[in-house]
């Protein structure tokens, strides 16, 4: 009868760990004024043998119950799961703890903290895990969720050829002070068992494991041997001692090993290919996935979450995103919801091998199918051709989806595909994935076949953009990632912010291509040649991988004077001095005010024949077919660009630096705006003033109506004129004048005079 209070399924009237332990622990607390973590402690350690002891006494009994207790029609109707409590709106201690945590590494107003209340309804939703084993006692609580921290995951454990329990416990708690938020225990070798309890007590954060593993080791190696009933009594064991969560490997169906006969790599995880090898032997059904909810009955009663793994992921960029992958993924989707109904926390596994133009995908497609389930990747790796750098690789794809929203990065050690890592490598592979997700990462090259352009992607983590050059002849040019390096650095040291430094060293690089000395047939030598100042080498910088140039918007000629106004009223004064180009620039009106005025203002352009643009209002200035429109860089994020490409409106839009003109090169506009050129007091600019010399190297650089704006009046105009730009942008210039009519006449006549006899 003791025995029974040491077993969930011993116990007909108790449905879990917790409810049959409790009282007992409860009434020893009170009675030795003792806590009761010490007791829960002396129960774990005590557990393995009293679990031998019951199959002795109880030697028939034992699988029956087991088996009886777990089928479907019989599972409890309760949990104590952090999910069973979310659901009803209860807020937990480890929901308060994590909260904590979660507001200690951000550096936020008060107003914007995490609330326990936001971490129950994610988990409530599905969103979130708070990975803890009721018998992990040593456990610091922390959260996994696409709307928290990052948080990455280390793998240690031995094998059956090196390692011990020593140096996995050492390797667990620098993988911890390295930065590890997780750690899985992959042990394949000697005293399993043992060892994974040494970690268990030793780790403040979760630990998760493959149980498919062990369960593979007590049937001697052979996949085909295994048993729904041994591996069920491994995940009791483990559960027991306190694992926190299980990579379980039931997406992998006996109908989507044949998806894989045709990839380059087959099948690479080795959950995924024990069960392959257990289906195609039996030609049977997973029994991971035919016996789903009575795991799921398992990890409710101790509260371990899933992992549910990616058995078909694939093993090299050549298979990445492929049927086999995709269809694993829809299954795991499904899984997941049948875990939700038994109150389990379910996170998914991703991918490892995913060039970076198709992670995207797989954070879209997961977030569909898995229904915001937490995303766990390993890495993913950016390219296959890297033995010995693949923690460099990994990070890198590690930040961009990081970036996408991946809620656990897998780091990746250098010894990946070579070995088993050492505390050294752990150390590698925790530090890629830690600290180069804010770090900027450009990764240059072909990554298409694409016969047009080269494509290059670059990222911070915040912000992330595509870079398009003109691909030039497949020669072998010898120095670019030197001549690359050294193009940010000195950009960087002049004093250009990051994205700036990228666009102009993309340019030296094209430049330096573009006029390569050919060595042989196949080898070329880069010729630097100075500051780049060829609109043939500036990039053309978007958001999405461009393959074709746009359409490029109408002509709209020279400007000459152009005004930028706020009301019809000073079209009304200008337009009859001779005023041809103007921009209306409305900020105070909505609604049917604005619409009216926007009309009546075109109106009275066609009426003097003056080129009007109409600034970030786009749709009303195509209703009434304006001439053009004028964009900043913040309208160029909600605006639909090809919409005034297809109504024949030209496009005007304002640049402030290299990175604002690459991005306004892949929309081949009508014109440029360029400024400030002089300090402004129209409006607050985060930018310097660009000076005369910056306006005449755009002029030699663009091939694009220039227009020139920011601080120009009678005063600086010449300067301006002399730099050869196609309009010269006024605001207060004119607006402000004590005379504006007086001073507009004068800036035309001075435009003029310089057309007819410049300096």
């Amino acid at each position: 009868m003791i025995l029974a209070y040491f077993h969930p399924f011993l116990a007909p009237k108790k449905n879990t760990i917790a409810e049959k332990y409790i009282p007992i622990f409860a009434f020893l607390c009170a009675k030795s004024r003792k806590p009761m973590g010490q007791f829960f402690l002396l129960m774990i350690h005590l557990a393995p043998i009293l679990i031998r002891l019951q199959a002795l006494i109880f030697p028939l009994a034992w699988p029956t119950t087991v088996a009886t207790g777990l089928m479907h029609d019989s599972i409890p109707k309760r949990g104590l799961t952090q999910l069973y409590y979310a659901k009803r709106g209860i807020i937990t201690a480890e929901m308060e703890y994590v909260t904590i945590r979660e507001n200690q590494n951000r550096s936020l107003p008060q107003a914007q903290c995490i609330t326990p209340e936001f971490v129950r309804d994610e988990i409530a939703r599905g969103r979130a895990i708070i990975p803890a084993n009721i018998n992990h006692v040593e456990l610091e609580p922390m959260i996994i969720g696409r709307y928290f921290l990052t948080k990455v995951n280390a793998n240690i454990g031995n094998s059956p050829v090196t390692s011990n329990i020593e140096q996995e416990v050492e390797k667990l708690i620098w993988a911890i002070r390295w930065g590890a938020d997780t750690v899985m225990d992959l042990s394949t070798g000697k005293h399993i068992h043992t060892t994974r309890d040494y970690i268990i007590r030793n780790s403040p954060v979760p630990i998760g494991t493959v149980p498919i593993y062990q369960t593979l080791e007590k049937v001697g190696g052979v996949a085909e041997d295994l048993s729904w009933e041994i591996f069920r009594d491994t995940l009791v064991e483990q559960a027991e001692q306190g694992i926190d969560y299980f990579t379980i490997h039931a997406g992998v169906l006996l109908r989507y090993i044949a998806l894989t006969a045709q990839r380059v790599t087959g099948i690479v995880s080795r959950g995924g290919a024990i069960m392959a090898k257990w289906c195609l032997s039996h030609h049977k059904e997973n029994f991971l996935y035919t016996h789903f909810t009575e795991i799921c009955a398992i990890m409710r009663c101790y509260d371990v979450s899933f992992s549910l793994g990616d058995g078909l992921r694939p093993g090299s960029i050549a298979d990445a995103n492929d049927a086999a992958q995709f269809a694993e993924l829809k299954t795991l989707g499904e899984l997941t919801q049948v875990a939700w109904q038994h109150d389990v926390q379910v996170m998914i596994e991703g991918p490892g091998h995913v060039p970076m133009h198709l992670l995207k995908e797989n954070m879209d497609r997961q977030l569909e199918q898995c229904f915001e389930a937490p995303f766990y990747t390993l890495g993913p790796l950016a390219t296959d051709i890297a033995p010995g750098y693949d923690h460099i690789t990994s990070a890198i794809g590690a930040a961009i989806m990081g970036w996408y929203g991946v809620a656990l990065l897998c780091y990746v050690t250098p010894k990946e595909h070579l070995g088993l890592p050492n505390k050294e490598d752990v150390k590698h592979g925790m530090l890629g994935n830690a600290t180069t997700g804010v770090k900027n990462i450009l990764l240059k090259g072909g990554h298409f076949a694409d016969k047009t352009f080269s494509h290059d992607y670059w990222s911070n983590g915040v912000e992330s953009f595509w870079l398009a050059n003109r691909r030039y002849p497949p020669h072998n040019y010898r120095g670019t990632g030197c001549v690359l390096s050294a193009a940010i650095t000195a950009s960087l040291a002049l004093g250009y912010d990051m994205k700036d430094a990228i666009v102009i060293a993309k340019m030296v690089i094209s430049q330096s291509i573009r006029l390569a000395d050919l060595i042989d047939n196949h080898s070329a030598l880069l010729t630097p040649a100075g500051w780049p100042e060829n609109e043939s080498d500036l990039p053309y910088l978007t958001q999405d991988p461009m393959h074709q140039l746009p359409d490029k918007f109408p002509s709209c000629g020279s400007l000459g004077l152009y005004p930028v106004v706020d009301t019809i009223v000073w079209l009304q004064k200008l337009l009859p001095l001779g005023v041809k180009t103007i921009q209306l620039r409305i900020k105070n009106k909505e609604g049917p005010a604005l619409e009216h005025e926007i009309q009546d203002s075109i109106h009275l352009a066609k009426h003097y024949g003056a080129k009007l643009f109409i600034n970030d209002y786009w749709e009303l200035a195509i209703r009434h077919n304006a001439y053009g429109i004028h964009l900043g860089q913040e309208d160029l994020n909600t605006t639909d660009v090809n919409i005034i490409r297809q109504a024949g409106l030209r496009l005007g839009v304002s640049t402030h630096c290299y990175y604002e003109v690459a991005r306004a090169h892949a929309l081949n506009p009508s014109y440029l705006a360029c400024g400030p050129i002089f300090a402004t007091t129209s409006k607050i600019m985060p930018f310097a003033p660009q000076g005369i010399s910056q306006l005449k190297r755009w002029r030699r650089t663009l091939h694009y109506p220039l227009v020139a704006i920011g601080g120009i009046d009678m005063t600086t105009i010449q300067p301006v004129l002399a730099a050869n730009v196609d309009g010269m942008a006024m605001i207060s210039a004119i607006t402000q004048a004590h005379d504006p009519i007086a001073t507009t006449k004068t800036l035309l006549n001075m435009i003029s005079t310089y057309d007819t006899h410049p300096c």
